[in-house]
């Protein structure tokens, strides 16, 4: 009998542990965070995000939504705890379309018990919730209490009533693949090296392989974790990391031949190197002696070339002596952006900004780019300038989890640029007037604008000599800020007509902050009908390169 009753208690044990193994717990911090998160997309967009990141947690929205239901009733009684949640699946047949209209604390206290049972009993969201007003769509529901709780934190008290809207969830973005390189783009880009090289002697500064600006830094890692995958069959995406040049390249290689056993091994501590050092190495000590930064890209390119012909690794490859073209002088200088691509930045802002790096060609000046869903210290040491896009709102920005303010000032303090459009203008001002506090990178306030369309801007003559335009300029606009100046700024162009209710406001303007540039600008030149000009010149005046 004994056994017998220790046994059901292990038993008991186990399942309790497991079911807390598969539960997650949200703070009430987490979850207030999350509803304000997906009422700043909302609001701005009519859609809510398909997944919330709060404290480097996905909550997606059937947990978000079991968390929300439940905070409610408990701040009914005024009880802020934490919530369990259990990994509920989506609704099996969500409508859609949503009733619309008002719902008492009474009844939307009861649809949250409601929902709260339903998914208890059912491990998922349910499709709709019957009301007073009708059918209510699961994205509505989930978008009514992120309001709920939003009030709340506002106000001390829940809502004697609460809008129930249409509101549809936003499609899931694609995965971000900017620090991958293919293994047909690395072929491509060895062969382009060797073809450059008999064709001139040297090696490209640069290679340009599916619209991607790969550097020769990241080309070398790629290479050389390339070779390391091949001797074992595998042709797999590698990941880069925006790596640097060599501090104090060999201005002279040794040649000779090298091994299979030893190229492979030469690889390995390539690799190594960059992934601790964040940079090529200056050369590579072997058996023949230390072998130049530009050679060793070059036996790089030509195994993997012998690779793609032959089916095999060479049994041993000839080290050559190349250099890399460049000016005479030295003067061509590389840009690194970072374009930041979270989930409430706009996809096409991104696009718009990658576009217009890679439609614009300076003299002496090569733009590389990637974009980062996260903004912190360690993401920004490998870049020059940081875009922040448009997007939801600057607001969603000042309270999104995953982009650091104080790495943002210190990033731009240090040196760095950063270029806010819309957004990222809002954020970065000193405040937006009668709504928020921004970070203040530029000694400006603004003006919340509401007008969606073309419009026009005049450029000043600070702006004809950063820009490189002259006169007005039609330009896209999308509620971006009308600004004014709280301090000593540049002004680059104004808003040359009436339809943001701001003309003569500065609608883009540069200043300093520490030893960095800054730019904030209201419009959209990324957009149609582009000027992609504008943005290239824009980071290269913040680069400092012009």
């Amino acid at each position: 009998m004994k056994k017998a009753l220790y046994l059901t208690v292990f038993i008991t044990s186990l399942l309790i542990l497991i079911s807390n193994a598969s539960a997650a717990q949200l703070s009430y911090n987490e979850i207030s965070n999350a509803s304000k998160i997906i009422t700043d997309q909302a609001s701005k967009t009519g859609q809510i995000p398909s997944q919330i990141t709060v404290n480097n947690k996905n909550i997606t929205l059937d947990d978000y939504l079991y968390a929300a239901s439940t905070t409610t009733i408990n701040l009914n009684t005024n009880k802020k705890t934490n919530i369990s949640t259990n990994n509920y699946k989506p609704p099996t047949n969500p409508p859609n379309n949503t009733a619309t209209g008002k719902l008492t604390k009474t009844t939307y206290l009861q649809v949250a018990q409601n929902i709260k049972k339903y998914m208890e009993t059912n491990g998922r969201s349910p499709s709709y919730a019957t009301t007073t007003i009708g059918k209510i769509s699961y994205p509505s529901l989930i978008y009514t209490y992120a309001k709920i709780i939003n009030f709340y934190n506002t106000n001390g008290r829940l809502p004697n009533s609460v809008t129930v809207k249409g509101v549809k969830i936003a499609n899931v973005p694609e995965p971000d693949t900017s620090f991958q390189l293919s293994y047909n783009e690395i072929s491509l880009a060895s062969q382009t090296i060797t073809d450059h090289i008999t064709q001139n002697g040297k090696i490209p500064p640069q290679i340009t392989i599916s619209n991607k600006n790969v550097t020769l830094d990241d080309y070398l890692y790629a290479a050389a974790a390339t070779a390391v995958n091949l001797n074992a069959s595998k042709k797999t995406n590698i990941p880069i990391n925006n790596y640097k040049p060599p501090m104090d390249p060999l201005t002279s290689t040794e040649i000779g031949t090298l091994t299979k056993t030893e190229y492979l091994q030469v690889a390995e501590n390539i690799k190594k190197y960059m992934e601790t050092n964040g940079r090529s190495p200056s050369y590579a000590t072997t058996t023949i002696g230390k072998i130049s930064y530009p050679s060793l890209i070059y036996t790089y390119a030509k195994i993997i070339n012998f690779y793609n012909t032959n089916g095999r690794l060479p049994n041993y490859v000839t080290v050559n002596k190349v250099s890399i073209a460049s000016d005479p002088d030295g003067s061509t200088k590389v840009v690194k952006v970072l374009i930041y691509s979270g989930y409430d930045a706009s996809t096409n802002c991104v696009n718009g900004i990658k576009y217009c790096l890679d439609a614009i060609k300076l003299n002496s000046v090569t733009f590389t780019y990637a974009t980062s869903t996260f903004i912190n210290s360690n993401i920004l040491a490998s870049y020059d300038v940081l875009v922040m896009p448009g997007g939801t709102s600057g607001l969603s920005y000042l309270r999104n989890p995953n982009i650091s303010a104080s790495a943002i000032k210190s990033f731009v303090s240090n040196g760095g640029g950063y270029l806010g459009v819309c957004a990222g203008a809002y954020a970065a001002a000193v405040a937006v007037d009668g709504y928020y506090t921004s970070w203040g990178l530029a000694d400006v306030r603004c003006k919340a604008v509401y007008y969606e369309g073309e419009l026009a801007v005049s450029i000043t003559s600070a702006g004809e000599n950063i820009l490189g335009l002259s006169g007005t300029q039609t330009i896209s606009h999308y509620n971006g800020a009308a600004m004014y100046a709280t301090g000593t700024v540049t002004t680059l162009a104004t808003y040359a007509d009436n339809k943001t209710g701001y003309k003569g406001y500065i609608a883009a303007v540069a200043d300093t902050y520490g030893s960095g540039r800054v730019i904030l600008c209201g419009p959209h030149p990324e957009l149609s009908p582009r000027i992609p000009e504008m943005v290239v010149q824009m980071i290269a005046w913040l680069a400092k390169v012009t």
